[in-house]
């Protein structure tokens, strides 16, 4: 299943029951979502669902996508847009619901980004290239709560000719 098990956007979050595995990725070219679920006795699916960002693998996309901690939130981000997609995410089901568009400035120069949600699950953190950005998931407007948190200075290591830039995002 290349459209199912490609790249950047492979993710995984425990099933609601403890015990089994939900794995989580966008198709290489539609707005779908493929859902497995590994248990003891294997791998079952793939199932779709639609409603993704569009993505289309000639836009040579990096993308990143994270479940949040607590497993109720899924957010997944692309190169090509600037925006970040968060959905509900229910742990039984493996489906993504109410999904929300976060907007976020960026600059066409540079092609990474990156998304990391904190680990008690009420912040999520947005790198854009010479941006670093924060929006409240509890935020009854979540879109109003965006803060920046950091730009890029211009400064480069001695000899390497590229700026230094925020992109795939991990919390440490």
């Amino acid at each position: 299943y290349p459209d199912v098990v490609h790249g950047y956007n492979l993710s995984a979050c425990k099933h609601a029951n403890g015990k089994d595995w939900w794995i989580l990725n966008h198709s290489l070219n539609s707005k779908k979502f493929y859902r497995l679920l590994l248990t003891k006795d294997g791998i079952s699916g793939p199932w779709e669902q639609a409603g993704g960002p569009p993505k289309k693998v000639t836009d040579e996309t990096i993308g990143q996508s994270v479940f949040s901690p607590d497993g109720t939130k899924y957010a997944c981000i692309y190169s090509n847009a600037g925006h970040v997609c968060i959905f509900d995410f229910d742990r039984k089901t493996g489906l993504l619901s109410n999904k929300v568009d976060l907007d976020y400035q960026i600059k066409k120069d540079w092609n990474i980004r990156g998304v990391s949600i904190s680990p008690n699950s009420r912040f999520i953190y947005v790198a854009a290239d010479y941006y670093m950005y924060q929006f409240d998931l509890f935020a009854s407007d979540i879109q109003k709560s965006k803060v920046l948190l950091d730009q890029n200075d211009g400064y480069s290591l001695p000899g390497w000719p590229f700026y230094i830039i925020f992109g795939s995002s991990h919390l440490a």
